[in-house]
């Protein structure tokens, strides 16, 4: 790049990262104002704390450990998991930027790029570890995995926060003073090392409220760690790579972004800045190989070739003739009903001919509380070596550590597909383990709505009808290919399109608004007033919502907990006990699409329990919530044997 391209590529990022940098300083202003304040109401100067010390202690442990599992396991796979850690510790020496870690499935990403992250840190002496994940479903497992290799208490909330929706680390019998501290902690994300969702993280820098633009600041100077980073919502993908290349370039952070399907953000119209050097694993291809623990095998057209479309009697009659050759099968669909229609179809078959296999059902309209309860059931029956069935929707396929013998998946995305083949013969307990793509009828899956796994599926046909054989879905080419064609695809949705508006715009709306500055001189200056409008940061927070907040909670009364939560809601609480009460029955509650609530709420099968200020608490009849899992008035078992 010539000197002139040097200078003017410079320009243009400053420009366009005005936006942020008047959101830092909004930022800084915010949280400096929340501190000063709960510092003086503790009666305590603001602290500063410096984290390399602990950094230093925490990588010491993380590689201790590391090196003692190495010695005490020379399985192959645990090997090849202890080299990428290697390459991984190594890469932490680079300067700050944005890296790739393309790991397959079952390769340790979560203690690789934790080591990744922590020596980066003490190197560099970066303020904050960041981890970002899709879905809550899986931040409890890595935090649990991350606490456990640093031997840090769940009580310490400070160092390991772990941030979303289902959880708060604000309990009743804590202090007033520890409540505070710890307020403060969770509000501007003042911990060493903070697990979160994609949601949060893109919430803290573009939506509306001081909650949530107060904790901006913290990303920078810190390390962010993207799991499953293809999980970034399409609507928000331009969004999100000049939030993140602004990250790079101005906040001194390094990004590290990790996943077995490794998306191609740099072809999209607002291309990722990645370092040229950004893949941490030298030899992708060899590393496939490496990890190669499954076949897939197509089952979308027949021996003659021609497409098979299956319906969900035809499904489970297939996973029934598969259950007589392995011990542990698990099926993914891609919408409950046939996920729903698929189960019922097996507990028949099961319960008229055979008491040994152990069959489960999982899906999104169960609680949290409920569905980790079963997630866990399931896994100890496969560890055990029982003979079980698992029938879910998507929800178990991405961070669950499940090693099934034989996976079923509907077709989706490619890297759904991918996601779930890493729920097969995890651990290389099988020469290779059996993951079957199945192509459901439409009539039944219904994803015409689901824009997304729609568009998804149709490009896994199209790679299949170009004659790229479904073994190949593991190929990092193949997987490239495949995102260029799924993004070009959607490329009109990537800006935010909202109300007949790109939220995108308005970033780069200070750029455009110089750009017209410019061209006011040469006397165009009616372009200059229609553009200054795309300058507003509060234009964007007015409009963003990561997840459209269509739904409504509902809380279910699984367990004693849940029921005692039911109850106590409904009991004569002050304001305080009341905000307690519902943080705690965040693991209990249902969200509900607006027709699904508005239906089970005029059959009565909702009803109102108590209001909170302007919002209003819903509780499931005591039968209802069962109703709603499993179509029926009937009392689910744990497992149906």
């Amino acid at each position: 790049m010539n000197e002139n391209a040097k200078n003017n590529k410079q320009v243009m990022l400053e420009l366009e990262a005005k936006y942020f940098l008047s959101e830092y300083v909004y930022s800084c202003l915010l949280d400096a104002d929340r501190t000063d304040a709960t510092a003086f109401k503790l009666s305590k100067n603001p602290n500063f704390s410096d984290n390399t010390e602990l950094f230093e202690k925490y990588y010491s442990k993380l590689v201790g450990k590391l090196h003692k599992l190495n010695k005490n396991d020379n399985s192959k796979i645990n090997q090849l998991r202890a080299e990428i850690s290697e390459e991984c510790d190594q890469a932490a020496e680079r300067p700050s930027g944005i890296y790739t870690l393309s790991a397959s499935t079952g390769s340790g990403k979560t203690l690789t790029s934790l080591r990744f992250g922590l020596k980066h840190a003490k190197l560099y002496h970066k303020k904050h570890i960041i981890y970002v994940l899709p879905y809550i479903t899986i931040i409890e497992q890595n935090s649990e995995v991350i606490r456990k290799f640093l031997n840090d208490n769940k009580d310490d909330s400070q160092n390991i926060l772990e941030f979303h929706s289902n959880v708060s680390q604000k309990v009743a019998d804590k202090s007033e003073e520890t409540t505070n501290a710890l307020d403060l902690t969770e509000d501007s994300w003042d911990s060493p090392i903070i697990v979160t969702t994609m949601v949060q993280f893109l919430d803290s820098i573009f939506a509306s409220g001081t909650k949530h633009r107060r904790r901006f600041h913290n990303l920078c100077d810190s390390i962010v760690i993207f799991d499953e980073v293809q999980k970034v919502p399409i609507k928000c993908l331009d969004m999100f790579n000049e939030a993140v290349n602004f990250l790079k370039n101005f906040g001194n952070t390094n990004v590290l972004l990790c996943t077995a399907t490794q998306p191609a953000l740099e072809e999209v119209k607002q291309k990722l800045d990645l370092n040229i050097d950004h893949e941490i694993i030298p030899n992708l291809i060899e590393h496939e190989q490496q990890f190669k623990r499954v076949e897939f095998i197509d089952k979308t057209q027949n021996d003659d070739g021609i497409d098979l479309v299956l319906n969900s009697i035809q499904a489970a009659e297939l996973i029934f003739k598969k259950s007589q050759n392995f011990k542990s099968i698990l099926g993914i669909f891609n919408t409950i009903d046939v996920t729903k229609k698929i189960y019922s179809n097996l507990k028949n078959k099961f319960d008229s001919i055979s008491d040994q296999i152990k069959l489960e059902y999982l899906s999104t309209n169960m609680c949290p509380a409920d569905r980790k309860e079963r997630i866990k059931n399931v896994l100890n029956l496969v560890k055990e070596g029982k003979r079980v069935i698992c029938i879910s929707t998507p929800l178990i396929e991405a961070g669950v550590d499940a090693s099934f013998e034989c996976v079923f998946r509907s077709l989706s995305g490619l890297d759904s597909l991918v996601q779930a083949a890493g729920r097969c013969n995890r651990n290389n307990e099988l020469k290779l383990g059996k993951v079957y793509l199945l192509n459901m009828d439409p009539s039944e899956e219904h994803i015409a709505k689901l824009n997304e796994v729609k568009t998804g599926k149709d490009q896994v046909l199209e790679l299949l009808s170009e004659g790229i054989k479904a073994d190949d879905f593991l190929n990092a080419n193949v997987i490239k290919k495949y995102f260029e064609m799924f993004y070009s695809k959607l490329a009109s949705t990537m800006s935010y399109p909202t109300n007949g508006i790109n939220l995108e715009n308005y970033i780069d709306g200070i750029k455009n608004v110089h750009e017209l500055a410019y061209q006011s001189k040469r006397k165009d200056a009616s372009k200059f007033e229609k553009l200054t409008q795309f300058s507003g940061s509060e234009t964007i927070a007015k409009y963003f919502q990561v997840i459209k907040n269509n739904t409504k909670s509902v809380l279910a009364p699984y367990g004693d907990k849940g029921e005692k939560l039911i109850a106590d809601l409904n009991g004569n609480q002050d304001i305080n006990s009341l905000i307690m009460l519902v943080k705690d029955a965040q693991p209990y509650i249902v969200n509900l699409y607006d027709n699904k609530f508005n239906q089970l709420f005029e059959e009565g099968d909702i009803y109102t329990l108590c209001q909170l200020g302007n919002e209003v608490i819903y509780a499931f009849r005591p039968y209802a919530y069962n109703k709603l899992v499993l179509g029926d008035r009937k009392q689910i078992e744990k497992s149906i044997f």
